[in-house]
């Protein structure tokens, strides 16, 4: 089943949208999230450990303990090419995976 779920970059702006389906939200610090799905009491914050752009996969440490997420561009929601920076600041929701902790 899928949701609306998200990842905050603070430091992008994209426009908001809302799809049924897994995405990282691309938003300005400015910009307020309303979604009945997820409220900002779940949501974790990290920095992009390393993504890779020919893979199209990478990893956010949560800022708090250091536990790393594994996130795929398919949860970006961006025009063009779908990608996220190292050390780029991220807000998440943490999700447990088939394989292992997710960002989404």
């Amino acid at each position: 089943m899928l949701s609306n779920i998200f990842v905050r970059l603070l430091t992008s702006v994209r426009p908001v949208h809302n799809y049924q389906q897994h995405f990282v939200r691309l938003l300005s610090t400015a910009e307020t999230i309303t979604n009945e799905t997820s409220s900002s009491s779940n949501r974790e914050k990290g920095v992009v450990k390393r993504f890779s752009k020919e893979k199209g996969f990478g990893f956010i440490s949560k800022t708090s303990d250091g536990t790393d997420y594994f996130v795929h561009f398919k949860n970006i929601n961006a025009t063009g090419f779908k990608q996220l920076e190292q050390g780029q600041e991220v807000e998440f929701i943490a999700t447990q995976g088939e394989k292992g902790l997710e960002a989404k």
